[in-house]
């Protein structure tokens, strides 16, 4: 074996770890800091040297002024010949433990030119076990972001060993989290309600909820077109990125638990990204629904101001539905409605040349006529109609009643 510089990290319980039948080993560590600090309610240990139990040889640490929670702040990174560097934690006992690995790149891509990809690549080693090749965190989830690798070792000798090998730049590390898996829990979370938002070219927005555990839920694996694509931890949003313009994908969210233990997927959430080249990216996609909420829509017109859609052509449909603001014309029905008589109908359309409230020829041919308001004028008059005719058929039924009664008298 070539020569490494290793970082070693015992946890006995003299350090404050208490392990009971009832209490699961929990270790996490705010890499590269002296400091602890509580996140979510989670205590990261600093990363510190304790004589005798912990040592360092070769890695430097460093911190940062980032919008990051304060864990993924400062971070552990190598400039050793071989470009490696090491954890080992010790564990109370042997099997197996959710290792949650955090990685936010401070440099690469906000300081430096281009845009950082390629620039730092590095393999991560789990026990052994190769869980990341030629990981490129800048590449992933751009700078300043949390990228998070988990995974489930087996451990049989008492040592975790974490490795981070370099083919660029140097290894970096901001934060651990080691989680005893209890094997008695055997039951998987509920699936999570997957949506999407925000689909432009190259990106969309996803989003879940409802995901639940019977102990809780640790994290999320989000899958692309049946592949795994990344895996969260107890967030509720991800944004994906890389995608290709006017292609579509199907997208599903599986739910996690300390015990490794995963749902079933979520529903398949479908996009179809835009193409840049044409301005369509303004439109956003939810499934297999559009929508634009920026401005007004021409088609075969220019937009037009105050109208949300214009249209110059012919529209085909089976069904128009159109919702008003204002009153339906039940009020004619009312003792609050002044019904005209039928003298001052009559003077109206003498005058005006149509009935009372409706618009003028002209105003037509000038302005077009409101769907829905044309309706409710409409119906405002054949319910008037109704009314005079109502009034008709009781006076008509008082003169019947009188013929009757002079029939009668004349006999």
């Amino acid at each position: 074996m070539k020569n490494r510089y290793t970082l070693t990290l015992l946890v006995a319980l003299f350090w404050g770890v208490q392990i009971t039948n009832a209490q699961l080993f929990t270790k996490r560590i705010n890499c590269g800091s002296a400091t602890a600090f509580t996140h979510n309610g989670d205590t990261f240990d600093a990363d510190t040297s304790v004589a005798g139990i912990v040592t360092f040889d070769g890695e430097i640490t460093g911190s940062f002024n980032l919008t990051l929670p304060e864990h993924l702040k400062s971070m552990r990174y190598t400039k050793n010949a071989n470009r490696e560097m090491f954890y080992n934690i010790t564990v109370p006992q042997a099997g197996d433990y959710q290792v949650i690995l955090h990685f936010a790149e401070p440099y690469w891509g906000v300081f430096s030119s281009g845009n950082g990809h390629g620039v730092r690549v590095f393999d991560v080693f789990v026990e052994g076990f190769l869980v990341r090749e030629n990981m490129d965190v800048v590449q992933e989830v751009g700078p300043h972001q949390d990228l998070i690798v988990t995974h489930v070792a087996n451990v049989q000798d008492g040592v975790l060993t974490l490795e981070f090998d370099a083919s660029a730049n140097d290894p970096i590390i901001n934060a651990i989290e080691v989680l005893e898996i209890d094997n008695s829990d055997n039951q998987n979370p509920t699936p999570p309600t997957l949506s999407s938002s925000g689909v432009t070219a190259n990106a969309a927005d996803l989003s879940w909820s409802g995901a639940s555990d019977n102990i809780g839920v640790t994290g999320y694996k989000i899958y692309k077109d049946g592949t795994l694509e990344t895996t969260v931890g107890v967030v509720s949003t991800y944004q994906v990125t890389g995608l290709t313009e006017a292609t579509s994908y199907d997208f599903t969210v599986t739910a996690l638990d300390a015990a490794a233990n995963e749902s079933a997927a979520s529903n398949v959430e479908s996009i179809t990204t835009g193409s840049s080249g044409g301005g369509s990216t303004v439109w956003n996609t939810s499934g297999s629904d559009i929508n634009y909420t920026a401005g007004n829509v021409g088609i075969g017109i220019s937009a037009q101001t105050n109208y949300a859609l214009a249209v110059g052509g012919n529209i085909i449909g089976e069904e128009v539905t159109v919702k008003l603001q204002n009153n339906w014309p039940d009020y004619v029905f009312t003792e609050k409605h002044a019904l005209p008589t039928l003298d001052e109908v009559r003077k109206h359309i003498a005058e005006k040349g149509r009935l009372m409230n409706i618009p003028s020829a002209q105003e037509v041919a000038a302005s077009g006529i409101e769907l829905g308001e044309m309706n409710r004028l409409l119906l405002e008059k054949i319910e008037e109609l109704t009314l005079y005719i109502l009034e008709l058929k009781q006076e008509n039924t008082q003169i019947k009643k009188q013929v009757n009664a002079l029939q009668k008298g004349l006999k």
